[in-house]
């Protein structure tokens, strides 16, 4: 069967399959093999269900969106990768807002039940974008750990730019805008250097969810910190 979705989809795993072997000895990649290990290995944390009921899907979809982001990367479709790197963030900042709300220890915790009723009325939407904007997740986290809250603050707002958001500097990474329409490249080489650019990224962006969730479970991550503290080099200029 010939179809040209079908030819994309083998372009793009023959580039992951390629990107992974001539560049598998590298720092990035085994740092992102180190990163999956770190996410299962939180996985298996006992949980406090009463407190925690949330943190074990925030954990997973975080985990789940940084492998999605992988695999655009590694296959070459940069910009793409920018919006995934974005929900990894905010599942790691959704998580750390809930896990901080100072009436956590009551009946009725105000942020794990406004993000819960999200979808009862229009009413209910609006109280959790305004409990959940970014503004407030990033004072919040900023509050907990100033040079963290910094750093993915500078991330976030590079995924903004470089495709999480439809925005010039995303476009023109891989396009050649000309008068009469120009090209896009979807899938780039992974020895280029914007593709380059986007795996270092990939992995800023997971080290730095990790250690959010670092913050929430404190001693309980005894044994991944030291792990997690080995990655310190991937963000110590972001």
């Amino acid at each position: 069967m010939s179809h040209k979705l079908l030819e994309f989809i083998i372009s793009a795993q023959d580039n992951t399959i390629a990107t992974l072997h001539n560049f598998e000895n590298t720092p990035v990649i085994q740092a992102m093999f180190t990163i999956d290990e770190l996410f299962n290995e939180i996985s298996v944390i006992k949980h406090r269900y009463s407190k925690e009921l949330l943190l074990p899907l925030f954990v997973s979809r975080c985990h789940s969106t940084f492998l999605g982001a992988v695999r655009l990367i590694t296959s070459g479709q940069v910009v793409e990768t920018y919006m995934l790197l974005r929900g990894c963030i905010e599942n790691a900042l959704y998580a750390h807002f809930i896990q901080t709300d100072p009436t956590l220890d009551t009946d009725s915790p105000e942020r794990m039940f406004i993000w819960l009723k999200r979808e009862d009325d229009e009413k209910s939407r609006k109280v959790c974008r305004n409990m959940f904007s970014y503004s407030k997740l990033k004072k919040n986290l900023i509050n907990h750990s100033s040079e963290l809250g910094s750093k993915i603050s500078d991330l976030y707002e590079h995924t903004l730019d470089y495709g999480a958001h439809p925005n010039f500097l995303g476009h023109i990474t891989t396009s050649d805008i000309k008068i009469d329409g120009g090209s896009v490249d979807i899938l780039v080489s992974g020895d280029t250097d914007i593709c380059k650019v986007g795996l270092q990224t990939t992995v800023k962006v997971g080290v730095v969810s990790l250690k959010m969730f670092e913050l929430i479970y404190g001693s309980r991550f005894e044994g991944i910190t030291e792990k997690l503290s080995s990655l310190d080099w991937a963000i110590e200029k972001t």
